[in-house]
């Protein structure tokens, strides 16, 4: 309803509205891991679910994602935002995934940059079935240097309901600071680095769900053989308070990831997409140490 209110108030009082963009990919994957764990989001925690076998093998991928704006006279402007995307892997069905997610933003434009106030609702599938329901809140800030740089802070405050797994139900608060540079060195489009901070206390009583996280990643693009290029890594350590085992320690994950993607344009408004990952993570328990591999090829396309 408050998503619905700020549309409407958008449409009747704007001054400006930016034509809507929709953007669209699809593409082939494959991946493998080496335990029966999920991992929802590439700052999130592995996670078990009763019943999930390992993945492994090919992917066919298809999102969506709408974005239009209104601008106001005094600086104040609404968005919103709609993403909608799917994932089925035919030999790992335990793993599709789907998720549709819509984020109206209020925010106000200074001279040096934004600041900004929002909502995220969303909705996701885990196997065909319904898993996860975020409702979160969510404030920002970004400032633009003279050079074409920014610093970028952004605060949220999320609440997750989990329909058929009660247990997982949980608060979560985060902050994210980036820092992007545009080119900083001979040869270099950019340079990004980010710290990502997270607490998420289960709301079940169960301690052993309940965790603090903490991400550096860092990743450079350039243009060469009139190709983009880039490349990135990150480093994760999440501390759980409690374990579910007796006698063990409170469970701690280490990750580490590496990414490389290469880009063609196709048309001025299609890019195809190649690109690897590699996520490599150890724990205190055994049972949660994985290793995760992905090769994609995507087809963007803006309308």
């Amino acid at each position: 309803m408050v998503a619905f209110a700020l549309l409407v108030a958008g449409q009747a009082h704007a001054q400006t509205e930016a034509p809507a963009q929709i953007t669209t990919e699809v593409g082939l994957g494959y991946e493998s891991q080496t335990s029966a764990l999920l991992r929802l989001s590439p700052q999130g925690e592995l996670i078990n679910i009763d019943g999930l076998q390992r993945l492994g093998g090919s992917h066919a991928r298809i999102g969506i994602q709408g974005h239009t704006h209104w601008q106001f006279d005094d600086g104040l402007g609404l968005s919103l935002t709609a993403d909608a995307s799917h994932k089925r892997a035919p030999g790992a069905s335990d793993f599709d995934l789907s998720l549709i997610s819509v984020q109206p933003e209020v925010h106000l434009a200074m001279p040096s940059g934004s600041a900004g106030w929002g909502l995220t609702l969303q909705h996701m599938d885990v196997a065909g079935r319904p898993f996860r329901e975020v409702t979160g809140s969510q404030v920002n800030w970004t400032r633009v240097d003279a050079e074409g740089g920014m610093w970028s802070v952004v605060a949220d405050l999320t609440a997750n309901r989990h329909i058929e797994f009660s247990d997982l139900d949980a608060l979560g608060s985060s902050l994210s600071v980036q820092r992007h540079w545009v080119k900083p060195l001979r040869g270099l489009d950019s340079i990004d680095l980010s710290l990502y901070l997270s607490r998420e206390r289960n709301t079940q009583g169960f301690d052993e769900l309940s965790y603090r996280n903490v991400m550096l990643s860092a990743s450079t693009e350039w243009r060469l053989l009139d190709l983009t290029w880039s490349v990135g890594a990150s480093l994760q350590r999440i501390l759980f308070d409690n374990t579910a085992f007796t006698d063990a320690v409170a469970r701690v994950d280490h990750s580490a990831g590496f990414e490389f993607s290469m880009e063609q344009e196709l048309t001025p408004r299609s890019v195809l997409r190649v690109e690897y990952s590699n996520v490599r993570s150890t724990s205190s328990i055994p049972m949660y140490d994985n290793a995760y591999q992905q090769i994609a090829v995507k087809v963007r396309t803006t309308w």
